[in-house]
């Protein structure tokens, strides 16, 4: 008897074993099924190249290091400059309405990216302009309107609204004391 149970229970083991390769190549097929459905055929798209443009090969690159000569003294310019040449400046649009002399001369230096100053002394005065000229026209302009002094210093790049000196001062001519030289 005790054979006969043994017996059985391998027979019912295999059964088991035979169902359940039959259930893991059932839902092997159902996974592997959609990846083999029809779909439509993807078609590769050929490369296409341009046109070439130039007309004769590249030249030959043998080595990309060069021989350079040593460093040596620049020779001096011929030109040297001189005040007698005219700057040639650009024209601007300035346009102030209401502004303080401090304003103005933060816009006019920033028309040619040069630096500005304004004294204090001035720096609350109000302008109004609307004009067009280039910036050293544009200084005299703003000088003769609100009676301030204005510079345009071009080699340092530099723009300066000053006060007007209230007088010159006036000395008469040394005399010569006696007894001195």
């Amino acid at each position: 008897m005790g054979f006969t149970i043994g017996f059985e229970q391998m027979r019912k083991r295999q059964q088991l074993h035979t169902a359940a390769k039959g259930v893991s190549f059932l839902t092997l097929a159902l996974l592997l099924l959609p990846g083999c459905a029809a779909t439509p055929e993807s078609r590769k798209v050929p490369e296409v190249h341009s046109i070439a443009h130039r007309q004769l090969p590249p030249e030959p690159v043998y080595n990309r290091l060069r021989w350079v000569e040593p460093p040596e003294v620049m020779p001096k310019r011929d030109r040297q400059f001189t005040d007698t040449r005219p700057l040639v400046l650009p024209v601007f649009h300035l346009s102030l309405e209401d502004s303080t002399l401090k304003e103005a001369s933060l816009v006019l230096a920033g028309t040619s990216r040069y630096h500005s100053y304004c004294s204090s002394k001035i720096a609350d005065q109000k302008i109004s302009l609307q004009s067009l000229g280039t910036i050293d026209e544009l200084a005299q302009l703003i000088a003769s309107q609100a009676n301030i002094r204005v510079i345009i210093d071009h080699t340092n790049k530099e723009v300066r609204f000053l006060a007007q000196p209230a007088a010159e001062a006036e000395f008469s001519e040394p005399t010569s004391i006696e007894g001195i030289g």
